[in-house]
């Protein structure tokens, strides 16, 4: 689940390649471990108090202080966008972005400030997720080329914690009952079905055409399934907290320093890392180690995005006495 305020966005080098954002078909195409070289170019896109942040060719979109923003994806100047009331979650799907109005409704525009309109039916919940032609939140799915907005039932007492969308329907991690569960929704809302019941609700899931990909929290590895839920099967050897896809690679955020605090996550140490495992290969490949606590992955132009907690919470030092600072991000500048 996303933390509600972060303290900065950062970018890696991911590849030579161009690609596009995760949420976004096509999947971006995977890195190319030889431009690949961890520790150079420290980068820092922004630092400061972040909600959530989605990524196109013009920059870093993202809301601080209630108000919409922008800066260049390589960081600089923030430019402050009143186009859009935005409400926490953002995403952008080709031209349109996408966040919740003030009364919860989904909003969308251009990126360029244009055509600003409430595009759901009923108000509804975060997370708010773009991808397979949806915009999803929880209760609500918008068929974006259509236009046509669906509700669906929300089982009583659920709690939401993260959500995927792909071109059958949106995909939802949440709890009823002390229940863990992954549901399945249909494009038009018409059909809600349960493909997994779990021990544990996992804190990020990821749909490509094929599979859906889930965390499992204090276990070694991640779960790849049909998007029915079957054919489950345990890949990696990591304990992972957040998954990015691309078109041939699974980038993970994995927690390595204190794998015994994955249930306490305010006690985790600075030892987080982010590697890219091979679809095809299985092979893992660290990329940046030491992060404390990378949130929301993102995948765009090439480059790895990521941001970091809000500061004041307990993190443990590094080897060298000190905490890395809030916003600070790794980018190898191999191109």
């Amino acid at each position: 689940m996303r933390a509600v305020t972060i303290a900065g966005i950062l970018s890696f080098v991911a590849g030579c390649t161009g690609s596009t954002t995760s949420s976004t078909p096509p999947l971006a195409a995977a890195a190319d471990p030889s431009c690949l070289t961890a520790g150079q170019g420290v980068v820092t896109v922004h630092a400061g108090a972040v909600e959530d942040f989605a990524l196109d060719s013009s920059g870093v979109y993202f809301v601080g202080d209630k108000s919409l923003m922008r800066t260049p994806l390589q960081g600089g100047p923030v430019t402050a966008l009143d186009f859009l009331p935005a409400r926490g979650n953002l995403a952008i799907y080709g031209t349109k972005l996408f966040t919740f109005a003030s009364d919860g409704a989904i909003s969308s525009s251009s990126v360029a400030g244009t055509g600003a309109v409430k595009i759901a039916s009923h108000p509804s919940d975060p997370p708010l997720r773009v991808g397979g032609g949806l915009v999803a939140s929880w209760g609500e799915i918008v068929d974006i080329g259509s236009g046509v907005s669906s509700s669906f039932v929300i089982p009583p007492s659920a709690i939401v914690y993260e959500a995927a969308t792909a071109s059958d329907g949106a995909y939802y991690s949440i709890t009823v009952a002390g229940v863990a569960r992954i549901l399945r929704v249909s494009r038009d809302g018409s059909a809600v079905n349960t493909i997994a019941e779990l021990g544990t609700t996992p804190s990020s899931i990821a749909v490509d055409d094929e599979f859906i990909y889930y965390t499992v929290p204090g276990q070694l590895g991640f779960v790849r399934a049909r998007h029915d839920g079957s054919q489950t099967q345990t890949l990696g050897d990591r304990v992972v907290v957040h998954l990015a896809l691309t078109e041939d690679s699974i980038y993970l955020v994995s927690h390595v320093a204190d794998s015994q605090s994955t249930s306490a996550p305010e006690t985790w140490l600075v030892g987080d890392e982010i590697s890219r495992y091979g679809k095809s290969d299985g092979v893992t490949t660290v990329l940046v180690n030491g992060q404390a606590r990378p949130e929301n992955l993102q995948v765009f132009g090439g480059n790895l995005y990521w941001s970091i907690p809000a500061a004041g919470q307990s993190l443990s030092s590094n080897a060298a006495g000190q905490a890395p600072p809030p916003g600070v991000g790794i980018m190898t500048m191999c191109r």
